[in-house]
């Protein structure tokens, strides 16, 4: 059984894993959304995919039969543009991030510390449109480590710190123009050293003192 006609467990999932499947292979994505048609005769988001898949693979007699039953004369789809559950665009199903810090035993003078930061996006489609969806594709989900690591000895502070650990490039939009897509940065390592000027607060702003009244 080739991936595409893999079992998917329901009706949104395989349309997301043909649409997925859109991206790298035209090939499967045409079987993936060929198998859907077979449960749901003239879905609307399936035949879009078929559609595009053929248009990529270079099949584009074929993709005219597949689209162009979907249009009137005047040019205007006649199905829904966007069903019922329809997600909206770049608007991710869950986005958040987990900051952990702890601070470790001292070493001699210095108070060593560490941070790690987790950031987690789901993927997210970039058009309301599901024909245009189909062709554009989604972002697809990305995790991104920071961590910062250092100490500090009185009025001394070191640090180590790294962005993106692991050197994920996060998708944070897509183009129809070329395909182009905008990515995040790369890994990047930076070295930090502060020192702290001047006299602490108290010192530098005594108290001032009380001077008893004069009696005449």
């Amino acid at each position: 059984m080739s991936k595409a006609a893999e079992p998917t467990g329901s009706l949104g999932v395989a349309l997301g894993h043909a649409q997925r499947l859109l991206e790298r292979e035209a090939r499967l994505a045409a079987a993936q959304a060929t198998e859907i048609l077979k449960v749901a005769p003239g879905h609307p988001r399936a035949l879009p995919i078929l559609g595009a898949a053929l248009r990529i693979a270079g099949q584009t007699q074929a993709a005219l039969e597949v689209l162009e039953p979907l249009a009137r004369p005047d040019g205007v789809f006649s199905y829904v543009w966007a069903p019922v559950g329809t997600h909206l665009p770049i608007t991710p199903d869950f986005k958040g991030s987990l900051v952990a810090r702890f601070n470790l035993n001292p070493i001699g003078k210095w108070e060593p510390h560490i941070q790690g930061n987790w950031t987690y996006q789901s993927s997210a489609s970039v058009q309301l449109r599901v024909d245009r969806s189909a062709v554009v594709g989604a972002m697809p989900a990305y995790a991104l480590v920071d961590l910062r690591m250092g100490a500090t000895a009185d009025k001394l502070t070191g640090e180590l710190y790294i962005t993106n650990l692991f050197d994920r490039l996060a998708q944070l939009s897509r183009f129809t123009q070329s395909w182009r897509t905008d990515r995040g940065r790369h890994r990047s390592v930076n070295v930090t050293l502060r020192r702290v000027c001047g006299r602490s607060p108290r010192r530098a702003f005594p108290q001032a003192r009380r001077v008893p009244p004069r009696r005449h």
